[in-house]
């Protein structure tokens, strides 16, 4: 696994992006939701792949006070050539939003697609460390950025 940190990646059919969010505050034996989405900076609306919004949530409920919670975004990156991607988490407790990070301008947040394909030449589908970010916030979150091959 190859590991960069510089928040670039090449136009795969299979991307992962984990958001590995990091929660403070919450109360014990409560159930949360993050819910994330996927952001095309320059269009300021929601990544469009498969004719859906990329789109992941993750429901836990709560042991412990503070913990980290990965949300999975897995799609087909292919034609997203040249797009810089902006990911946004909101936090829920019994329907209520009660913290978001909404941030279009999140350098630490963001991910650029270039006009490549990047990973492993090979069949082989071990996922491949690209990006890691990290970014304090009221929801503290970090990103990291997985590649790997189609089957």
């Amino acid at each position: 696994a190859n590991t960069t940190h510089d928040h670039v990646t090449g136009a795969n059919e299979d991307l992962i992006i984990t958001d590995e969010v990091v929660l403070t505050g919450l109360k014990i034996g409560n159930e949360y939701t993050v819910k994330g989405v996927l952001m095309d900076k320059e269009k300021g609306k929601p990544v469009i792949a498969g004719n859906l919004p990329v789109k992941a949530e993750k429901v836990f409920t709560a042991a412990a006070e503070t913990g980290i919670v990965d949300v999975r975004f897995e799609f087909d990156a292919s034609q997203l050539y040249g797009r810089t991607l902006v990911v946004f988490e909101e936090l829920y407790n019994e329907g209520q939003l009660i913290a978001k990070h909404d941030d279009i301008n999140s350098r630490e947040q963001t991910v650029q697609i270039e006009d490549i394909k990047t990973g492993p030449e090979t069949g082989d589908t071990t996922p491949w460390f690209l990006i890691v970010i990290s970014v304090t916030i009221a929801v503290v979150c970090g990103l990291t950025c997985l590649i790997r091959r189609g089957e």
